[in-house]
């Protein structure tokens, strides 16, 4: 799982003046480069300002200027994405490894270009310098610019490298991110500084035209200026890097120094140098880290164990009151116990009493059992005998509901039978005067008849068909006449039947209500009485439940009586065993009051030794106080 570094983005920035000495470390050699090549004598003033009228040259200056800042701003750029996890922070790391490593050799790529841009133009514009005689000048600027590049170039990036570092401490150092050793630091700019004095001095050997002066000339005029710039710059240089070493042993040794006197309260060092330094600086703040903590770990135990001795130093002397108070209670309760014993012998007789009392008890309840038992058998044999004539009664009330349900249908049957004789006799009344009408039509059809008969003899011929219809006409209305008083007849004879029969329906009716009177007595007396029946049964069975309920209660005590009475024997028997128990108790009391004795001993020891530990942990407290944390 990766490891997130908390810090500040806000601080992840590359400073300006970080800028300006790696810009300065790219642009010396070529800024300089001319005048350099005066001083060598290999150009002149003149010819310079020719050379560096050209446009060309100019846009050559001006990238060799801006390819220093966009090299910080990419790093810059990447530097700014370090969220803080441990994946992030070795990308950056080797980001600023990659650059420190490979500045040089950049550097010297873009400054060899330079003198080789230099020719081409030159030969381009027809340009050729009087001190080469014709000759290509070709390798005296990339000699004369290689040794600029060893001693300008070199001081320039000794001091961005010095204040890049300290601008990075905010970035997490391990020893696998060093970019660059103190042998290295210290060996590598006296030989850049060497190789660079060596280099000057040969490109000033390499024009032609100082070859024609005398030693005295070329030392004075040609080597001494150069040589003196050098060593400024290379001494500045070496300079920088002691006082940088310097710094950083410093405030490493003021660390130190801090730490020995016992004073953990110092910020942590920020890591400034990228080299065994910084790994030393790491290994201090480790060693901050580590010692504070587990002093603070310590301090707070020892504080912890001195809260936890006094307390069970007053827990000890608690213990002690508490055993003494025990010692009190033990020889109280002993004598108690000797009281008890006593007691426990009286009680046993009393015991003994109680359980003779007991028996007789029993005997009295087992007779008064079996009275209880026969009084309750009579009650339930009288509720039997009450229950069956309950039975009895049930079954004729129900023959009387019976009965006079059927007298009150056969009453309901017989007052429909006489309303169906009013109803016939109605009928027949109004089929009486249907008969008279049909008798008064056969009489007048007749006489129609009788009148048809005459006007048809009187029409002669021509009547006689009319005279058959008119004599069949009479025929029909004589056998109607016959069969409307047959009719008549028979309807007068049915009225009086149907009269007969509705005054003997109203009799049978009247028989019938007396019947349904008398049935509605009987059985509001069968009622009477099976109420009364109820009542004695419920009463009888008051009277069996309240015989259960004694019986119950009588065998209730009976079962209670034989538990008291093997109560009262097992009493005995605990009372004898509470009596031997009672001696084994004095005697164990007797071992326990010998044993507090020996712990009250083991107590006092205990608070002696508690006493001397919480005195050696505030001398130790008293030592550590002495550390600043």
């Amino acid at each position: 799982m990766n490891q997130i570094i908390v810090f500040d983005k806000s601080v992840i920035k590359i400073p300006r003046h970080v800028y300006v000495c790696f810009w300065l470390a790219f642009t010396l050699p070529c800024y300089m480069y001319g005048i350099f090549a005066w001083l060598c004598g290999a150009v002149t003033l003149k010819e310079f300002m020719r050379v560096s009228s050209d446009l060309v040259i100019y846009i050559d200056w001006i990238l060799v200027a801006i390819i220093p800042i966009g090299i910080l701003k990419r790093l810059e750029y990447h530097l700014k994405k370090c969220d803080g996890s441990e994946a992030a922070i070795d990308t950056a790391n080797k980001k600023v490894k990659v650059l420190l490593s490979t500045a040089i050799s950049i550097i010297l790529c873009v400054s060899i270009c330079e003198p080789v841009l230099y020719h081409i133009r030159n030969v381009q514009r027809g340009i050729n310098y009087v001190a080469f005689g014709g000759q290509s000048s070709l390798a005296f600027g990339i000699v004369l610019v290689l040794g600029l590049v060893c001693v300008l170039s070199l001081f320039a990036y000794i001091l961005f490298q010095h204040l890049f570092e300290r601008s990075l401490s905010w970035l997490l150092f391990r020893k696998k991110d060093q970019t660059m050793g103190l042998i290295a630091r210290i060996c590598l700019p006296a030989i850049f500084a060497l190789q660079g004095m060596a280099l000057l001095l040969t490109a000033i050997f390499m024009v032609p035209a100082n070859r024609e002066l005398s030693s005295i000339e070329i030392l004075v005029k040609k080597m001494l200026p150069c040589a003196e710039i050098v060593v400024v710059f290379v001494l500045f240089g070496i300079y920088l890097e002691a006082r940088g070493i310097k710094r950083n042993l410093d405030a490493a040794e003021q660390f130190s120094s801090q730490l020995s006197d016992r004073n953990y309260t110092a910020d942590l060092l920020p890591v400034v140098s990228r080299s065994e330094i910084g790994s030393l600086v790491n290994n201090l703040n480790a060693f901050c880290r580590m010692t504070r903590q587990l002093l603070v770990n310590f301090k707070e135990n020892i504080d912890a164990s001195n809260g936890t001795t006094k307390v069970l130093i007053e827990r000890t002397n608690a213990m002690l009151i508490n055993v003494r108070e025990i010692t009190d209670s033990i020889a109280i309760v002993q004598a108690e116990m000797n009281n008890q014993a006593a007691g426990v012998e009286e009680s046993n007789a009393s015991a003994s009493q109680i359980l003779s009392n007991i028996k007789s008890l029993n005997s009295a309840i087992e007779s008064q059992v079996a009275s209880v038992t026969e009084s309750s058998a009579s009650v339930d044999e009288m509720i039997t005998n009450i229950k069956s004539m309950t039975n009895i009664i049930e079954r004729n009330t129900a023959s009387i509901n019976s009965l006079a349900s059927a007298s009150d249908e056969g009453r309901q049957s017989v007052q429909n039978a006489v309303e169906t004789a009013q109803n016939i006799i109605e009928q027949s009344a109004s089929l009486m005067e249907a008969s008279t009408i049909i008798q008064t039509i056969a009489s007048q059809t007749n006489l129609l008849a009788m009148n048809a008969a005459i006007e048809s003899a009187h029409a002669g011929e021509a009547g006689k068909g009319f005279a058959v219809v008119a004599d069949e006409i009479r025929k029909l209305a004589e056998q109607s006449s016959v069969q409307g008083r047959a009719i008549g007849d028979s309807l007068k004879a049915l009225s009086s039947s149907i009269q007969e029969i509705s005054e003997d329906t109203k009799e049978v009716q009247q028989k019938f209500d007396a019947i349904y009177d008398l049935s509605q007595i009987v059985r509001e007396q069968e009622a009477v009485i099976m109420n009364a029946m109820a009542e004695q049964s419920s009463g009888n069975q008051q009277v069996l439940d309240a015989m259960k309920s004694i019986n119950d209660s009588t065998l209730t005590v009976k079962e209670g009586s034989m538990e008291m009475l093997s109560g009262g024997e097992q009493i005995v028997k605990e009372m004898t065993q509470l009596t031997d128990v009672t001696s084994k108790i004095n005697e164990r009391m007797n071992v326990m009051m010998m044993s507090v004795e020996q712990i009250s001993d083991g107590m006092k020891e205990m608070e002696k030794s508690t006493s001397q530990t919480l005195t050696g942990a505030e001398r130790l407290t008293t030592i550590i106080n002495t550390f600043a944390l």
